[in-house]
């Protein structure tokens, strides 16, 4: 046994107490669920705020149910593993091997095996749309759901780590196939009931629904609190798990335990360390992954984790040290990082790390290599076939800029209060300056230019000039003064319009393709905005209809504008242009036909869903 590094329940809660009701009141959370086993033991577990603030419901630790996410990857995973120990499947099969009704494109010259999937390196890409349903009765079978939203491989299997929700629904599928059982069956007769997790479900029956929280945003504008729809889960029958923070504690006991709760084992001793080691990193100095788990390196603590969050507003945190034979889980019924605040607070509280207190001092001699640095990287997991593409106009990138001290900054942005600094340490390793054992990794190219970065377990593509959001916002902006000149100076044209003038067959051309584009533009701009307020718009749950529609818009503009240059080239020929004329319109005619690529490059011409 470990020798235990909490001993006194009430020190942690008097602790966890003031975290909570400072966090809760800043993060405008409404409730909040916390447990933390030590040494195969429950050690402490409580209920902050409410489940249901309208009736005014306490969050009860034993009893309250969260919606907790990405963290039922680790059921998937514990199943797998299950039957991988029973001589059912082999972690090195092609995937291919178990789906009978569908298969993955051979686009590479490996397959994807089941441990690409366990470890998040099948080389899909980004697909979440359709992925919920809003109703039950909109919910279809997983294998065909899988079959229908099957993503595009866009990297060989073991390239580089990248988040696949997808992957765990293929793992989840295939729990039932070679069971011969439905998955959320499976797991409850062979985890959740050996765990005595009594009061946790992938289904949520209606003696458990009436203990589930409702989920919340926060409308700071009004101050109000508005509950969201339940997020029900097509594919991700996997990532549906409801459980209470104590039954989550079993679950931790038993994983710290190498697969051992009370007298029920539910992994032999080695399969769960197998779990628990580092299977893949994107660079042997970062973090990596096990076979479920994700690798943290905090406050000189190795952790196994995973997070889970939903889009109506669930988020959670499994957090285990196994060195040290302990654990935490925390969840809420909000959408803020009070999780991220908990555990950086814990691990400072118990164990503490001495930070470099020296001063950033300027050393010029290093700064001239900083700069090549410099700029913004795009996480590569970003969706590269569909239209959730365009979503990173919306987005902030990774930033790097170089510091005067000689150090580079992640500058403050809405998710860290202040910039983050980090200093090259040798030839493209750049270390966290208070912190040596954060490190990044830079790749550079043949001619020295660095071209990605590894942070964490996540990878970063540099972006050119014209990849940045900057340069494309630019963009919009120029489309959209162009294309609202070309509407007025129309408008105008009509008022003398003659049927037998190319020259005004040309502005009438130029005015339907302006205002066809703009109707274009600023509907997928006002539909971006509605998705802020009105969640049964997200993606997630489908492409809305009004999206649909404007995406035939640009397939009738890129006829109108390949056709603008002949109309235009015709009145030229007869002489009807003056020479202001036709600069004028062959400025149109090149912005109507650079909107075709733009739309193209975020996946809106045509529909890419």
């Amino acid at each position: 046994m470990t020798q235990p590094i909490l001993t006194n329940p009430q020190e942690l809660e008097t602790w966890l107490d003031e975290l909570m009701a400072e966090q809760r009141s800043k993060l405008h959370i409404p409730g909040v669920t916390f447990s933390l086993v030590q040494n195969g033991e429950l050690f402490f577990a409580k209920g902050y705020g409410y489940a249901d603030l309208e009736q005014q419901i306490p969050v009860i630790a034993d009893r309250t149910l969260f919606c907790v996410g990405g963290i039922s990857k680790l059921f998937t995973a514990t199943a797998i593993m299950q039957l991988e120990e029973s001589g059912l499947l082999n972690l090195d099969d092609d995937v291919n091997k178990y789906l009978p009704d569908f298969q993955i494109e051979n686009n590479y010259p490996q397959p994807v095996t089941i441990a690409n999937l366990l470890t998040h390196t099948a080389g899909f890409d980004n697909r979440s749309i359709g992925m919920g349903a809003l109703e039950t009765s909109d919910v279809i079978p997983l294998g065909e759901h899988l079959a229908a939203r099957m993503p595009g491989r866009v990297r060989s299997p073991g390239e580089v780590i990248i988040g696949c929700n997808y992957s765990y629904g293929l793992l989840g599928y295939i729990v039932e196939l070679v069971t011969g059982v439905p998955f959320s069956h499976y797991i409850d007769e062979n985890i959740l009931q050996p765990l005595e997790m009594n009061h946790s479900s992938f289904e949520l029956p209606s003696h458990l629904a009436v203990d589930l929280a409702l989920s919340y945003g926060y409308k700071e504008q009004q101050k109000t609190y508005q509950a969201l729809p339940l997020n029900y889960h097509q594919i991700l029958l996997t990532d549906s798990l409801n459980a209470t923070a104590t039954d989550l504690a079993n679950f931790a006991i038993a994983h710290l335990q190498h697969g051992r709760f009370k007298a029920q084992r539910i992994l032999s001793e080695a399969t769960a360390q197998q779990m628990q080691q580092q299977q893949f990193t994107n660079d042997p100095r970062l973090p990596g992954v096990g076979l479920g788990f994700w690798e943290y390196f905090n406050n000189q603590q190795r952790a196994i984790a995973h997070s889970g969050g939903v889009v109506a507003g669930f988020r959670s945190f499994l957090y285990l040290l196994p060195s040290q034979n302990l654990g935490l889980f925390v969840a809420e019924n909000g959408s803020s990082n009070i999780s991220g605040k908990l555990i950086d607070q814990f691990l400072d509280l118990y164990f503490p790390v001495e930070e470099s207190s020296a001063s950033l001092q300027p050393s010029p001699e290093n700064q001239q290599s900083l700069h090549r640095y410099e700029g913004s990287y795009r996480n590569c997991g970003y969706p590269k076939r569909t239209l959730a593409k365009a979503l990173l106009l919306f987005s902030s990138p990774l930033r790097l800029k170089a510091e005067p001290n000689s150090t580079l900054s992640i500058p403050q942005t809405l998710k860290t209060a202040n910039p983050v600094y980090f200093r090259e340490v040798e030839q493209l390793l750049l270390a966290k300056a208070t912190n040596r054992h954060n490190f990044m990794v830079a790749k550079e190219s043949n001619n020295g230019k660095i071209t990605d970065l590894l942070y964490g377990s996540g990878a970063f593509k540099k972006l050119a000039w014209y990849e940045t959001n900057t340069f494309h916002w630019m963009l919009i902006g120029w489309f959209i003064l162009v294309f609202l000149s070309g509407c007025i100076v129309s408008i105008l044209a009509l008022t003398r319009f003659s049927a037998d003038s190319w020259h005004q067959w040309t502005q009438l051309l130029a005015g339907l393709t302006c205002l066809l584009n703009l109707v274009c533009a600023f509907g997928m701009l006002i539909v971006y905005r509605l998705t802020k307020n009105n969640y049964r718009l997200k993606l997630v749950y489908g492409v809305p209809k009004i999206v649909i529609l404007l995406l035939c818009i640009p397939l009738l503009t890129s006829v109108l504008a390949v056709g603008l240059p002949v109309f235009a080239v015709l009145a030229w020929i007869n002489n009807e242009w003056s020479f202001i004329e036709q600069l004028y319109y062959a400025l149109v005619a090149l912005t109507a036909l650079g909107f075709i690529p733009f739309l193209n490059y975020w996946n809106l011409l045509g529909f890419r869903y």
